[in-house]
């Protein structure tokens, strides 16, 4: 994808015919403005275009959005807690992700829980509000629909590239993982994309931990006023698969 096309992606141009990087003066501001955004001001314009990102536009929304999901809506058990439902199709998920993914998932919903959401998953059956695939990434390695005025009924997705992290260390790659997996499921949840935190249009490096919404995010503010901001009161059993129960 040319330096252009990923302008009009991210937000930056408006759909239309352009001259070349270098003269023409719409192009070259959108450049400058891209740059800011991103905080990468010593790369040149192939290297800032060559960052592996999420492709979710910078613009489509902002960092207090307008989503949040409903409390006591998933189950009467949870009358105060809100909870998003999820459906994970692992039918394309690449077999170097298989061994940690999981524990990716829990990182990523217990931070979650740390701010009042619980992440539920229900990977079989039709009741769900996001699901997760695993396709071949076109310029992006995460992308995800951005929620607005969710109601138990929203149905959404999230896609992740199937080559991204494939040479990683199981280290990083669980951190990795769980940043993405955070970041895309944060755009569900209502968010756009900040300078720096998890929401940065391009990962983060660095241990995930799971209070990562917490320390200093950009994007917390938010969290709280959706959800409360604090841990829930029975978060143990919520970032598990449901299993059957015994007779």
């Amino acid at each position: 994808m040319s330096p252009v096309e990923q302008l009009i992606q991210y937000g930056y141009l408006k759909p239309g015919v352009y001259g070349s990087i270098d003269t023409d003066e719409r192009v070259v501001d959108a450049i400058t403005r891209y740059r800011e955004f991103m905080q990468l001001y010593t790369l040149d314009t192939q290297e800032l275009f060559e960052i592996e990102r999420c492709g979710c536009s910078d613009f489509e929304t902002n960092a207090t959005g307008s989503g949040s999901w409903r409390a006591g809506c998933v189950k009467p058990e949870w009358p105060d807690n809100h909870a998003a439902i999820y459906r994970v199709d692992k039918s394309r998920m690449p077999s170097y992700l298989r061994d940690s993914f999981e524990d990716a998932w829990g990182l990523m919903a217990q931070a979650y829980a740390n701010v009042g959401l619980a992440i539920v998953r229900r990977d079989a059956g039709s009741t769900y509000n996001s699901l997760v695939t695993f396709e071949p990434g076109r310029g992006w390695i995460g992308l995800a629909i951005v929620g607005r005025n969710h109601t138990c009924g929203t149905r959404m997705w999230a896609k992740f590239d199937t080559r991204y992290g494939s040479s990683f260390s199981r280290d990083r790659l669980l951190n990795q993982w769980a940043f993405l997996l955070a970041h895309e499921l944060g755009h569900n949840c209502g968010l756009g994309h900040t300078r720096g935190g998890i929401m940065n249009p391009s990962l983060i490096n660095g241990t995930f931990h799971p209070d990562q919404w917490r320390r200093s995010d950009p994007a917390f503010p938010s969290h709280k006023r959706w959800y409360g901001g604090e841990p829930l009161t029975d978060p143990a059993p919520i970032w598990k698969i449901p299993q059957p129960e015994q007779p």
